[in-house]
Protein backbone atom coordinates (compact mmCIF):
# COMPACT_ATOMS: atom_id res chain seq x y z
CA UNK A 1 0.00 0.00 0.00
CA UNK A 2 1.21 3.74 -0.44
CA UNK A 3 -0.38 6.11 1.93
CA UNK A 4 1.59 9.32 3.28
CA UNK A 5 3.20 9.01 6.39
CA UNK A 6 0.50 10.82 8.34
CA UNK A 7 -2.16 8.38 7.14
CA UNK A 8 -0.16 5.20 7.65
CA UNK A 9 -1.13 4.33 10.90
CA UNK A 10 -4.98 4.55 9.70
CA UNK A 11 -4.52 2.11 6.68
CA UNK A 12 -6.31 -1.05 7.58
CA UNK A 13 -9.37 1.29 8.78
CA UNK A 14 -9.33 3.40 5.79
CA UNK A 15 -9.01 0.61 3.17
CA UNK A 16 -10.66 -2.33 5.07
CA UNK A 17 -12.66 -1.33 8.29
CA UNK A 18 -10.57 -4.23 9.91
CA UNK A 19 -10.85 -3.40 13.65
CA UNK A 20 -12.75 -3.62 16.86
CA UNK A 21 -14.04 -0.96 18.66
CA UNK A 22 -15.92 0.33 21.95
CA UNK A 23 -18.04 3.55 22.30
CA UNK A 24 -18.75 5.40 25.63
CA UNK A 25 -19.96 8.44 27.23
CA UNK A 26 -17.35 10.71 29.18
CA UNK A 27 -18.72 13.94 30.89
CA UNK A 28 -16.42 15.96 33.63
CA UNK A 29 -17.61 16.29 37.22
CA UNK A 30 -17.68 19.45 39.23
CA UNK A 31 -13.73 18.40 40.46
CA UNK A 32 -12.43 17.75 37.09
CA UNK A 33 -12.37 14.52 37.06
CA UNK A 34 -13.73 11.88 34.01
CA UNK A 35 -16.24 9.98 34.27
CA UNK A 36 -17.62 6.99 32.16
CA UNK A 37 -20.50 4.46 32.01
CA UNK A 38 -19.86 1.36 32.29
CA UNK A 39 -15.97 2.01 31.89
CA UNK A 40 -14.52 -1.65 33.04
CA UNK A 41 -17.13 -3.50 30.87
CA UNK A 42 -16.12 -1.37 27.44
CA UNK A 43 -12.54 -2.09 28.44
CA UNK A 44 -13.11 -5.69 28.46
CA UNK A 45 -14.92 -5.93 25.62
CA UNK A 46 -12.17 -4.37 23.64
CA UNK A 47 -9.52 -6.57 25.04
CA UNK A 48 -11.74 -10.01 24.37
CA UNK A 49 -12.91 -9.13 20.53
CA UNK A 50 -9.18 -8.12 20.03
CA UNK A 51 -8.31 -11.40 21.60
CA UNK A 52 -11.02 -13.11 19.44
CA UNK A 53 -10.45 -11.01 15.76
CA UNK A 54 -6.60 -10.73 15.81
CA UNK A 55 -5.52 -13.28 18.98
CA UNK A 56 -3.60 -10.20 20.73
CA UNK A 57 -4.99 -8.77 23.97
CA UNK A 58 -4.03 -5.41 24.56
CA UNK A 59 -3.53 -4.38 28.61
CA UNK A 60 -5.72 -1.92 30.31
CA UNK A 61 -3.01 0.21 30.54
CA UNK A 62 -2.36 0.66 26.57
CA UNK A 63 -6.09 0.72 26.50
CA UNK A 64 -6.43 4.05 29.18
CA UNK A 65 -3.13 5.28 28.18
CA UNK A 66 -4.31 5.82 24.61
CA UNK A 67 -7.98 7.44 26.15
CA UNK A 68 -6.50 9.71 28.52
CA UNK A 69 -3.78 10.99 26.09
CA UNK A 70 -7.11 11.94 23.81
CA UNK A 71 -9.11 13.53 27.07
CA UNK A 72 -6.39 16.03 27.53
CA UNK A 73 -6.45 17.04 24.44
CA UNK A 74 -9.84 17.25 23.67
CA UNK A 75 -11.47 18.87 27.22
CA UNK A 76 -15.27 18.36 26.13
CA UNK A 77 -17.93 18.72 28.95
CA UNK A 78 -19.38 16.29 27.93
CA UNK A 79 -18.51 13.42 24.72
CA UNK A 80 -19.03 10.35 23.12
CA UNK A 81 -15.79 8.47 22.81
CA UNK A 82 -14.84 5.98 20.61
CA UNK A 83 -11.60 3.63 21.40
CA UNK A 84 -10.84 1.54 18.18
CA UNK A 85 -8.08 -0.89 18.11
CA UNK A 86 -6.55 -1.97 14.46
CA UNK A 87 -3.72 -4.25 13.82
CA UNK A 88 -0.40 -3.33 12.76
CA UNK A 89 1.31 -3.37 9.52
CA UNK A 90 -2.07 -5.44 7.71
CA UNK A 91 -2.21 -7.46 4.68
CA UNK A 92 -5.04 -7.96 2.77
CA UNK A 93 -3.50 -10.92 1.14
CA UNK A 94 -2.64 -12.55 4.44
CA UNK A 95 -5.14 -10.83 7.14
CA UNK A 96 -4.34 -13.61 9.45
CA UNK A 97 -0.73 -12.40 10.13
CA UNK A 98 -0.94 -10.16 12.95
CA UNK A 99 1.67 -9.64 15.43
CA UNK A 100 1.25 -6.09 16.56
CA UNK A 101 -1.91 -4.22 17.33
CA UNK A 102 -2.82 -0.20 17.57
CA UNK A 103 -5.66 1.65 19.29
CA UNK A 104 -6.98 4.68 17.93
CA UNK A 105 -9.14 7.22 19.94
CA UNK A 106 -11.34 9.78 18.43
CA UNK A 107 -14.50 11.10 19.61
CA UNK A 108 -17.14 13.87 19.02
CA UNK A 109 -19.77 16.41 21.44
CA UNK A 110 -22.26 14.57 23.06
CA UNK A 111 -25.90 14.95 21.40
CA UNK A 112 -28.33 16.19 24.49
CA UNK A 113 -31.25 17.09 22.14
CA UNK A 114 -33.38 13.27 21.04
CA UNK A 115 -36.53 13.07 20.12
CA UNK A 116 -38.78 10.44 19.74
CA UNK A 117 -37.67 7.97 16.96
CA UNK A 118 -39.00 6.36 13.93
CA UNK A 119 -38.45 2.76 13.20
CA UNK A 120 -38.33 0.45 9.83
CA UNK A 121 -38.32 -3.14 10.05
CA UNK A 122 -35.25 -4.43 7.63
CA UNK A 123 -34.05 -8.19 7.44
CA UNK A 124 -30.50 -7.70 8.25
CA UNK A 125 -27.87 -9.10 10.41
CA UNK A 126 -24.15 -7.97 11.03
CA UNK A 127 -21.29 -9.89 10.24
CA UNK A 128 -19.92 -11.32 13.57
CA UNK A 129 -23.07 -9.90 14.72
CA UNK A 130 -22.00 -10.59 18.50
CA UNK A 131 -19.00 -8.65 18.41
CA UNK A 132 -18.03 -4.94 17.80
CA UNK A 133 -16.26 -4.65 14.75
CA UNK A 134 -16.10 -1.97 12.39
CA UNK A 135 -17.63 -3.52 9.80
CA UNK A 136 -20.35 -1.04 9.67
CA UNK A 137 -21.25 -0.75 5.83
CA UNK A 138 -24.36 -3.01 5.94
CA UNK A 139 -26.35 -1.01 9.17
CA UNK A 140 -25.28 2.29 7.60
CA UNK A 141 -26.46 1.34 4.03
CA UNK A 142 -29.66 -0.27 6.04
CA UNK A 143 -30.20 3.02 7.76
CA UNK A 144 -29.61 4.86 4.77
CA UNK A 145 -32.35 3.16 2.68
CA UNK A 146 -34.85 3.60 5.82
CA UNK A 147 -34.12 7.65 5.95
CA UNK A 148 -34.81 7.84 2.57
CA UNK A 149 -38.05 6.33 3.54
CA UNK A 150 -39.34 8.46 5.74
CA UNK A 151 -38.37 7.27 8.80
CA UNK A 152 -35.66 8.13 11.27
CA UNK A 153 -33.71 5.00 11.40
CA UNK A 154 -33.84 0.82 10.51
CA UNK A 155 -35.28 -1.89 13.17
CA UNK A 156 -33.13 -5.49 12.27
CA UNK A 157 -34.78 -8.63 12.03
CA UNK A 158 -33.36 -12.26 11.31
CA UNK A 159 -35.75 -15.53 11.14
CA UNK A 160 -38.62 -13.08 11.66
CA UNK A 161 -37.23 -12.25 15.19
CA UNK A 162 -36.36 -8.32 16.05
CA UNK A 163 -32.87 -7.59 16.84
CA UNK A 164 -31.33 -4.53 17.15
CA UNK A 165 -30.99 -1.93 15.28
CA UNK A 166 -27.45 -0.34 13.14
CA UNK A 167 -25.66 1.07 16.71
CA UNK A 168 -28.20 0.52 19.30
CA UNK A 169 -30.32 -2.46 21.25
CA UNK A 170 -33.77 -2.47 21.70
CA UNK A 171 -36.83 -3.13 24.37
CA UNK A 172 -40.48 -3.36 24.72
CA UNK A 173 -42.79 -2.96 27.32
CA UNK A 174 -46.36 -4.16 28.16
CA UNK A 175 -48.22 -3.14 31.10
CA UNK A 176 -45.14 -3.28 33.88
CA UNK A 177 -43.06 -5.59 32.48
CA UNK A 178 -39.88 -4.67 30.26
CA UNK A 179 -39.01 -7.48 27.34
CA UNK A 180 -35.84 -8.09 25.99
CA UNK A 181 -34.80 -9.46 22.66
CA UNK A 182 -32.72 -12.77 23.67
CA UNK A 183 -28.94 -12.91 22.80
CA UNK A 184 -28.25 -16.04 23.72
CA UNK A 185 -28.91 -16.73 19.47
CA UNK A 186 -25.65 -14.35 18.61
CA UNK A 187 -27.95 -12.65 15.95
CA UNK A 188 -27.25 -9.11 17.67
CA UNK A 189 -24.62 -7.07 20.12
CA UNK A 190 -25.93 -6.81 23.76
CA UNK A 191 -24.97 -3.94 24.54
CA UNK A 192 -24.33 -2.16 28.35
CA UNK A 193 -27.13 -0.05 28.86
CA UNK A 194 -28.96 -2.96 28.61
CA UNK A 195 -27.13 -5.05 30.86
CA UNK A 196 -27.02 -1.68 33.69
CA UNK A 197 -31.07 -1.30 32.89
CA UNK A 198 -31.08 -4.74 33.96
CA UNK A 199 -30.08 -4.68 36.61
CA UNK A 200 -32.03 -1.59 38.03
CA UNK A 201 -35.36 -3.23 37.50
CA UNK A 202 -34.39 -6.23 39.67
CA UNK A 203 -33.26 -3.19 42.00
CA UNK A 204 -36.51 -1.40 41.65
CA UNK A 205 -38.54 -5.07 41.86
CA UNK A 206 -39.72 -4.18 38.26
CA UNK A 207 -41.04 -7.34 35.83
CA UNK A 208 -38.55 -8.16 33.00
CA UNK A 209 -38.77 -10.80 30.45
CA UNK A 210 -35.70 -12.07 27.96
CA UNK A 211 -37.54 -13.67 25.14
CA UNK A 212 -38.14 -13.85 21.53
CA UNK A 213 -38.99 -10.81 19.93
CA UNK A 214 -41.62 -11.84 17.09
CA UNK A 215 -42.49 -9.89 13.95
CA UNK A 216 -45.70 -10.86 14.58
CA UNK A 217 -45.71 -9.49 18.02
CA UNK A 218 -45.12 -6.15 16.32
CA UNK A 219 -47.72 -6.64 13.83
CA UNK A 220 -50.43 -7.42 16.19
CA UNK A 221 -49.19 -4.26 18.48
CA UNK A 222 -49.06 -6.43 21.71
CA UNK A 223 -46.46 -3.75 23.29
CA UNK A 224 -47.67 -0.20 24.72
CA UNK A 225 -44.04 1.27 24.07
CA UNK A 226 -40.60 0.94 22.90
CA UNK A 227 -37.30 2.81 23.74
CA UNK A 228 -34.12 2.31 22.14
CA UNK A 229 -30.61 2.39 24.43
CA UNK A 230 -27.25 2.70 23.92
CA UNK A 231 -23.98 3.79 25.50
CA UNK A 232 -23.69 6.31 23.11
CA UNK A 233 -28.31 7.61 23.31
CA UNK A 234 -28.90 6.39 26.80
CA UNK A 235 -32.53 5.55 26.22
CA UNK A 236 -34.53 7.28 23.54
CA UNK A 237 -38.46 6.30 23.27
CA UNK A 238 -39.79 4.60 19.92
CA UNK A 239 -42.76 6.62 18.47
CA UNK A 240 -43.70 4.16 15.83
CA UNK A 241 -42.03 0.94 13.86
CA UNK A 242 -43.41 0.77 10.31
CA UNK A 243 -47.11 2.16 10.70
CA UNK A 244 -47.35 0.80 14.57
CA UNK A 245 -47.53 3.44 16.64
CA UNK A 246 -47.72 2.97 20.20
CA UNK A 247 -50.07 4.13 22.46
CA UNK A 248 -48.09 4.95 25.59
CA UNK A 249 -45.35 7.07 24.31
CA UNK A 250 -43.98 10.61 25.39
CA UNK A 251 -41.08 12.98 25.23
CA UNK A 252 -40.92 12.74 29.33
CA UNK A 253 -41.73 8.83 29.71
CA UNK A 254 -39.36 6.79 32.07
CA UNK A 255 -39.08 2.98 33.03
CA UNK A 256 -37.67 3.50 36.43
Amino acid sequence: MFLKDEYSALEPAMLTGYSVFTTFTVSINSQGKYCAKAFELHLNRLQTNAKILFNITPTREEIVTAILQFLQNNSIKKQLVRVAIYPKNFSIAYPGNISDIQIIVTGREYNENKKNIRLELHEMIRPLAHLKTSALFPSLQTRAKAQKNGFDDALFYYKKTITEGPAWNIIFVKGDTVYFPDPSHKTFLEGFTQKILQAELIKHGIPMVIKDIFLSDIQKNIFDSAFILSSGIDIVPVASIDNILFKKITENHTIV
